[in-house]
């Protein structure tokens, strides 16, 4: 009896090990945190779904800030209008939401993207589902066998196949900030015929969403390419059918929110967050009066929504200011109360041919010594918890060196045309001619950006 025990006991170990060693080793590739949504204690109000024109801007913790409504975004890259189907059928096994919104952005394209949509699938917390899943959209029975399909990336694998983020909510983690001001739009204004598998899925969503007693709202993200046909057909189907759709790739749709097709992109089909935040503007305030959606802000069962919103803003910031080009904008959100801004010039004369605007923001951010007589100007400061923690202009060298609370072996300093930021032994200053500046996050403990700016063209941030 003590053998078949023991052997029982090592059967399980090893299925276990199998199966963690399986999820650490499939490809991550078109998913972010997928399996967050699983260990959400907290009952989802609102719950997105659909493809990366969704999965990269719907955020539920600027949502959550704004609005108090709790939201989950199960998108991903090239989820298909069928495969969508299979994971909004588990998550209303896990979720009971008020409102399910679905991204329909993927109806032109029904063929199966194995190389992302095997990734999506083998996330799937269901072992039942997940085979089932596989088998749907693979060509035999091959694809259970993970070890066979990811068996190469055991070599190649990164933090992100052991750790991800659960602050994001199922949102893109790498948020894009970056934009394409080179779109133009592709609409021929043609018309198109849905294919019949469409309209045999829209049909399944809706009786999914009546079986689990919960509404529906068909959606189509803002879009520059030549699938509008395909999404204003749509509202036909929708129309018969009597179900809700909100087409924001219409052109009165995009000019309602003010969409900016030279901004809010990074490419024809994609928007940027910027864009993205102008639709959740319109459209969960919609919600909120559609769909009686409680403002949860002040719920304790939610406090850790709050903790979480605090580590995802950190997040979003370091994200956008990396992406930003303009000094005055980098400079508000360089200004953040975990940062600490280290400064260091490099070149003779360079704060007196700063003009007088960008000498008053300096001076906003508590610096105040760029008014001088010096001629060689060395310069060098420090401002960490939103006050100036070190400030110094001389003809000669000038040098902060010593520890500050999380930075160690800190060194900034100004000499002989050279600027210099060393954190924990490492240079992170550009040292080029100019101001040079260095963001450290002190939270994270890492840096977050590191640019320079010409005093000729002082609003132009040089990285």
């Amino acid at each position: 009896m003590i053998k078949i025990i023991k052997a029982i006991l090592l059967s399980l170990i090893i299925v276990l090990v199998l199966y963690y060693t399986g999820y650490i080793i499939v490809s991550k590739a078109g998913v972010s945190n997928f399996r967050q949504f699983y260990k959400e204690k907290e009952n989802i109000d609102v719950l997105f779904i659909g493809p990366s024109t969704i999965y990269y801007v719907i955020s539920p913790m600027y949502i959550w800030d704004k609005y108090g409504i709790v939201t989950y975004n199960r998108g991903t890259q090239s989820q298909t209008y069928a495969l969508s189907y299979s994971l909004l059928e588990e998550s209303l096994k896990k979720e009971k939401p008020s409102l399910i919104v679905l991204d329909i952005s993927l109806l032109a394209i029904l063929e199966h993207n194995k190389h992302i949509n095997n990734a999506v699938m083998n996330q799937i917390a269901s072992p039942l589902l997940r085979n089932q899943t596989r088998l749907l959209y693979n060509d035999n029975i091959s694809a259970l066998n993970i070890f066979n399909l990811y068996h190469d990336r055991i070599f190649n694998l990164s933090k992100l196949d052991f750790f991800t983020e659960s602050f994001y909510k199922g949102v893109l983690a790498n948020p894009m900030f970056g934009f394409n001001s080179n779109l133009k739009d592709k609409d021929d204004g043609s018309n198109i015929e849905l294919d019949k598998i469409v309209i045999e899925y829209t049909k399944k969503y809706i009786w999914l969403a009546n079986r689990y007693n919960t509404d529906i709202l068909f959606v189509c993200m803002p879009s520059l390419s030549n699938r509008k046909k395909y999404y204003r057909e749509f509202s036909k189907l929708s129309s018969s059918l009597n179900v809700p759709y909100i087409n924001y790739s219409e052109d009165n749709m995009s000019s309602l929110i003010g969409i900016d097709y030279q901004k809010d992109f990074v490419d024809s089909f994609h928007m940027n967050m910027y864009g993205g935040r102008k639709v959740m503007d319109h459209l969960i305030p919609y919600i909120i009066e559609h769909y009686n959606i409680p403002n949860r802000k002040n719920d304790p069962a939610y406090a850790s929504w709050n903790e979480d919103y605090i580590k995802y803003a950190r997040a979003i910031n370091r994200e956008e200011i990396r992406e930003l080009k303009s000094f005055q904008e980098w400079q508000k959100q360089a200004y953040y109360d975990n940062y600490t801004m280290l400064i260091s010039t490099n070149g003779d004369n360079v704060l007196n041919r700063l003009p007088q605007t960008m000498k008053e923001k300096f001076k906003s951010l508590g610096l105040n010594k760029f008014e001088t007589d010096k001629r060689n100007q060395k310069y060098a400061a420090i401002i960490d918890n939103n006050q100036v923690f070190f400030e110094e202009v001389s003809d000669n060298k000038v040098e902060y060196k010593g520890r500050m609370k999380n930075l160690v072996n800190l060194l900034v300093s100004s000499e002989n045309r050279k600027a210099t930021v060393n954190v924990s032994g490492k240079p992170r200053a550009k040292n080029r001619y100019g101001i040079n500046f260095v963001i450290y996050d002190k939270v994270n403990r890492e840096i977050v950006d590191s640019i320079w700016i010409d005093p000729a063209q002082p609003d132009v941030v040089r990285r």
